[in-house]
């Protein structure tokens, strides 16, 4: 996969999960709202660090192995917000 359709694919998800934190903090129920509006700026910040660190790899890391790395994390942490705003 090519940085250009990495970056995408990064940032189509991250929106897709930005979209739901924002619909539930404005539509969902009181109690929720502040949680959901509480993980944006995480979001926001996971996919600028994820962008960046698509364009620069590692200095002295193989970049094979960088990406691979880069890619389980970045599942990882994505999981987890999904799991989060599933539990909202």
């Amino acid at each position: 996969m090519k940085r250009c359709e990495l970056k995408k694919v990064v940032k189509t998800i991250t929106e897709s999960i930005l979209s739901e934190c924002l619909a539930t903090s404005l539509y969902g129920p009181k109690h929720l709202r502040q949680q959901a509006g509480d993980m944006l700026p995480n979001l926001l910040r996971m996919q600028k660090d994820y962008t960046s660190r698509i364009s620069h790899v590692e200095p002295g890391m193989e970049a094979k192995a960088y990406f691979k790395d880069l890619k389980s994390s970045l599942a990882k942490e994505l999981t987890a917000l999904a799991d989060q705003l599933g539990h909202l």
